[in-house]
């Protein structure tokens, strides 16, 4: 009864046109018919921040009766490590419902810039796209970058990964890193033909993402005190695209 002829929530960090947003509305129209009373369950974006801005709110000002559930970004944890100041939250405390997938940050870019491997962006200075300093379109080719030495920058502000994607597009970014699905699902034709548009040239991960065994792994090109640090980044893909419900959510409720 608590649940029946209700309207149920699933809070997003980002704009609809990205993987959150897809499995989001997955989960929004199969999660109904397995709580008893089916609810209604609708998407919300709440972009900003890299995702940041709805974790804030989660933690803070969502209801807590059940209804209102989230999809953490999957940098949730490491930015709550990383910039502990800024994050108004612990992760820790948010209740983890599961997770459909794991994945990977790949590293995309333009061919018509000359780049085909990640050694050739020590020559020829590439900008990227993204969202917000706190998501890992940021932060994983920020990494790459700062470790391998590498050319460019990454422009924060776009909001999500179509956004992103169609900066790429119109010229404004070269390159972008993504999850394998946005880029597969998104812009397929980029990947084919004679002469395709771009290519994958490095993933951030724990392992390697089974339809791309031949692009490298980053923590193949560091080792050390280095290694540590992009296994420490990896470690994102492990929370994927899941769902939780915000502290103070009564156990018999969820």
């Amino acid at each position: 009864d608590h649940f029946k002829g209700k309207t149920m929530t699933i809070a997003i960090g980002y704009g609809f046109g990205g993987t959150y947003g897809k499995y989001a509305r997955v989960f929004s129209k199969h999660l109904g018919k397995h709580i008893p009373g089916n609810p209604t369950i609708v998407v919300k974006s709440m972009p900003g921040a890299g995702g940041m801005k709805m974790v804030n709110y989660a933690y803070a000002v969502m209801p807590k009766a059940g209804h209102n559930l989230l999809v953490p970004p999957d940098t949730i944890v490491i930015n709550q490590l990383m910039r502990p100041k800024k994050m108004r939250f612990d992760a820790r405390e948010f209740r983890w419902l599961g997770s459909s997938n794991q994945t990977n940050s790949i590293m995309v870019v333009r061919l018509d810039t000359g780049v085909s491997n990640v050694k050739d962006m020590k020559k020829i200075k590439i900008l990227g796209g993204t969202s917000g300093k706190a998501s890992n379109g940021y932060i994983s080719p920020k990494l790459t970058m700062g470790l391998l030495g590498l050319k460019g920058d990454v422009i924060a502000g776009y909001k999500g990964s179509s956004r992103s994607i169609l900066a790429i597009e119109q010229g404004e970014v070269q390159m972008a890193s993504f999850n394998w699905l946005t880029w597969k699902s998104k812009v397929p034709h980029w990947f084919k033909g004679k002469k395709p548009y771009a290519k994958a040239i490095l993933q951030v991960g724990s392992a390697k993402d089974p339809e791309l065994p031949d692009v490298p792994m980053l923590t193949d090109m560091v080792s050390g005190e280095n290694k540590a640090i992009v296994n420490f980044i990896a470690t994102s893909g492990a929370l994927g695209r899941g769902m939780a419900v915000p502290p103070g959510v009564p156990k018999d409720i969820r």
